[in-house]
């Protein structure tokens, strides 16, 4: 008998679906990448098909400049001696002595479902104390709360039962000088499990309301 396939969320996926629920129908405008003829909506549906397909899509500018610059950051955030701006160094001595690009699960059954969270942490150090969990972005233009309003923190504090998880976020200037370092921190509430429960209802709930549910299980979910 063929095991059944666990529901693989991931922050990705649960991100998709909260863009698509709240994208915007005006169109994209040409300076933001559009055609003067795709709406946020119809973009958005489109990134949720992509994702949940497995559709390869070439790398956006902004989010190429963001991993060469984790690149950079982790290859020199544990030696001896620093280089670079003060705004790099900070960035470097944040995440100093972490392990970085560890992989972490875990499975919990929501409706009678096995599902399985799914995170890569960015930067991670396991201490007597507890588990602490960093991650580090880039923007060229930050606003408070930023990436607190996703859901990337919580999967990722649930999988490895972090005690904390802080966003590093590396302000452009004009790349690649860095104009400010901002940290937006997070402590897990005593619901998580709840909160997650609830979040993932809703993604799978639009996932069939879209029609993306055979996809989600047959193409999306791997093992």
């Amino acid at each position: 008998m063929t095991k059944e396939k666990s529901c693989l969320v991931t922050q990705n996926l649960i991100g998709a679906c909260n863009w698509f629920l709240t994208a915007p129908e005006s169109i994209i405008k040409p300076d933001k990448g559009g055609d003067g003829k795709i709406t946020w909506k119809e973009k958005a549906r489109t990134d949720l098909n992509n994702i949940i397909n497995r559709v390869k899509t070439p790398f956006a500018e902004p989010a190429k400049r963001g991993y060469i610059f984790e690149q950079i950051v982790y290859n020199q955030a544990n030696k001896n001696t620093l280089s670079g701006s003060k705004h790099f160094q900070r960035v470097c001595q944040e995440v100093k002595g972490f392990e970085f690009y560890k992989k972490g699960s875990k499975n919990l059954i929501i409706d009678g479902l096995n599902v399985y969270f799914y995170a890569k942490f960015d930067a991670l150090k396991e201490t007597d104390t507890g588990v602490y969990i960093k991650d580090i972005k880039t923007t060229g233009s930050y606003k408070t709360g930023k990436y607190l309003d996703g859901v990337q923190h919580e999967i990722y504090c649930y999988v490895k039962d972090a005690i904390k998880f802080d966003y590093v976020i590396a302000e452009w200037d004009k790349h690649p000088k860095i104009k400010t370092v901002h940290i937006e921190e997070y402590t897990p509430s005593h619901r998580l499990e709840e909160i997650l429960i609830d979040k993932t209802r809703d993604c799978f709930e639009l996932l069939k309301d879209l029609g993306l549910w055979d996809a989600y299980r047959n193409t999306y979910c791997l093992y």
